[in-house]
């Protein structure tokens, strides 16, 4: 019997020690392969049901669970672009429904996000709307108006499309253009609030106040907020329809009390509704917030209204440091002193305010006022005996 090699029983028991030593150096490996393929199937899992959810959630309408959804699915899944477009589609909604927030931190992404849609072929009416709605708020005003031109011709019953254009065309001041992009989408919804806030402004800009204030009193209707009311008190007030005027500022003011560029119209108005202790009160916050000379000079005008000459007085010299040889601000300090009872000095006041108004192109009827004012005040006292 023939026995075996030393040689072949050492190899082997080599292979052996090395089969031993692979395999314990593999065992956590193919754990770990495991549990690498248990992760992503996890990992998969919990994307489709992301994706159900962003499904169900547009499916009734909530949008902001949808997008929030479609979001965590893409996290999980990034090159899957079934999901890339399924998100880019709730945004659009979004922004078609005027839901989105478009701010600094938003519309770069958003811009960039519905480029990458056009690029990949969806270049429809709702896609090239959204877009240009970003392009707008960023500013690119001409490329927002080629794109939204794109999309009414693609699709001329898309009602955002002819609000986004009125809103673009506003902003080049085509009153004309911006008035008939509004009539069309107004023609497809007769109530829409933002469709009637983009006719009125076009009429704003024609300066046709009465039909302006029509069109925002429906969008203030409508959706309210600050804006509609804003314009609808400012188109009320360029009517002269004080107590509308005063209404409708109240409104702006209830949904921005710190908007100060409103002070002034608001005292305004409250000044004709003969509330002169609110009309004082704004004219100054006005003068303080904004450092609004006419509304400090129509403070000066509520005083002496309000038969506090003293202040008036005070109010209008000052005025006339402000601004120089101002006639009207010197006969005004002229009534303050007559109200005094400091008849001289009322008389040298409408002197100089007959003087600096005479020959003055517009300023006829001051200079009238003044002189009749000399003539009822008589001739300057003579100077006492020393």
């Amino acid at each position: 019997m023939t026995s075996t090699p030393l040689w072949f029983k050492l190899s082997m028991a080599t292979l052996v020690a090395v089969s031993l030593l692979v395999a314990v150096v593999m065992m956590p490996m193919v754990a770990n392969e495991r549990d690498n393929r248990a992760v992503r199937n996890t990992m998969v899992d919990l994307a489709a049901r992301y994706a159900a959810t962003g499904h169900d959630a547009r499916e009734v309408g909530d949008l902001a669970m949808a997008g929030r959804a479609y979001a965590a699915a893409l996290e999980l899944r990034p090159a899957d672009d079934d999901l890339r477009q399924k998100l880019a589609t709730v945004h659009i909604d979004q922004i078609l429904d005027n839901s989105a927030v478009l701010d600094d931190a938003t519309v770069q992404p958003l811009q960039l996000e519905l480029s990458d849609r056009m690029l990949a072929g969806h270049r429809d009416a709702r896609t090239l709307t959204a877009y240009a709605k970003v392009l707008l708020y960023r500013g690119f005003h001409e490329p927002a108006r080629e794109r939204l031109r794109e999309a009414v011709a693609l699709d001329g019953e898309l009602l955002p499309a002819h609000v986004f254009l009125a809103d673009a065309l506003l902003r080049a001041e085509e009153w004309t253009g911006a008035a008939a992009s509004a009539e069309r989408a107004l023609s497809i919804a007769p109530d829409d609030g933002l469709a009637h806030y983009a006719m009125g402004r076009a009429k704003a800009g024609q300066e046709d106040w009465k039909a302006a204030a029509q069109h925002f009193e429906k969008a203030a209707e409508a959706v309210g907020g600050f804006g509609a009311w804003r314009a609808l008190a400012k188109a009320r007030h360029a009517l002269e329809q004080w107590p509308a005027a005063e209404a409708a500022y109240q409104k702006a003011l209830a949904a921005r009390p710190d908007a100060a560029d409103l002070y002034a119209g608001y005292a305004r108005a409250l000044a004709f509704n003969d509330k002169l202790g609110p009309a004082a009160r704004y004219f100054q916050m006005a003068w303080e917030r904004r450092a609004d000379v006419d509304a400090y000079a129509s403070l000066g005008d509520v005083a002496l209204k309000g038969q506090d000459f003293e202040r008036a007085a005070r109010i209008f010299s000052e005025m006339i440091r402000l601004r120089g040889a101002d006639p009207e601000m010197m006969c005004r300090l002229g009534y303050a002193q007559e109200g005094r009872g400091q008849k001289e000095q009322a008389r040298r006041a409408f002197a100089r305010c007959q003087q600096q108004a005479t020959g003055v192109e517009g300023k006829e009827r001051l200079a009238a006022a003044a002189q009749a004012k000399l003539r009822e005040l008589g001739p300057a006292e003579p100077a006492a005996e020393p």
